[in-house]
């Protein structure tokens, strides 16, 4: 998982690398100097990706020294300086939330208490099953078939042909007894927990 961030360089932060987890723990480190970030806002923009704000602590605090960087860290994320906010998380799992914290950076390099924020997981438009096609048609009786959508988990599918709904559990479906040249529309739609659908996805066939 990466985060990206904005890291043009600032005369007081030039050349700010990665913070490794050690610095995180360093008993030395001073956390009463300067605010922690506040007004965290975060928008989950896809399934695997999310950007993060926050308000910057001398914005709303006269005696908080200027933050010369901010450390975005969090489990299954590597702890990076960005220079200022917002920044851009990437590599997230559809299904899953993250706990972050957000560290604020004075110049004498002491830091903020860890100001934590929470992705919740993606609630946008569900993955649709892929690849859609027909894998036999002969006989009277046509088979199609998909993919399960990449970096998702479906608890199941709904299959829409000739007026009727059918809830499958595989990733294949088989109508018989069907009159030849007479052209079908199936479509497919994905089912995740908590009652979300994905779109439909189509394809016409004409049993043989």
């Amino acid at each position: 998982m990466r985060v990206k961030g904005n890291t043009n360089e600032d005369p007081d932060v030039r050349g700010a690398t990665e913070l490794s987890n050690d610095s995180k723990k360093d008993a030395k480190a001073v956390f009463t100097t300067i605010c922690s970030p506040g007004h965290k806002r975060v928008t989950r923009i896809s399934p695997t990706t999310a950007t993060l704000t926050w308000e910057e602590p001398y914005a709303e605090c006269a005696l908080c020294p200027n933050a010369i960087a901010y450390e975005v860290a969090g489990d299954g994320i590597a702890s990076v300086r960005v220079v200022r906010p917002p920044c851009t998380i990437t590599g997230l799992q559809p299904d899953s939330e993250y706990l972050l914290s957000i560290w604020a950076i004075a110049a004498s390099g002491t830091q903020s208490l860890p100001s934590p924020v929470r992705i919740l997981r993606y609630r946008g438009a569900r993955s649709a099953p892929e690849n859609l096609r027909v894998t036999a048609n002969s006989n009277h009786y046509v088979s199609i078939a998909w993919d399960t959508p990449d970096l998702s988990n479906p608890t199941g599918y709904r299959v829409a042909v000739l007026g009727n709904l059918r809830n499958v559990g595989e990733t294949f479906y088989v109508l018989h007894n069907l009159m030849p040249g007479l052209p079908l529309l199936f479509g497919v739609q994905a089912k995740y927990a908590g009652g979300e659908n994905s779109v439909w996805v189509w394809i016409t066939v004409i049993p043989l």
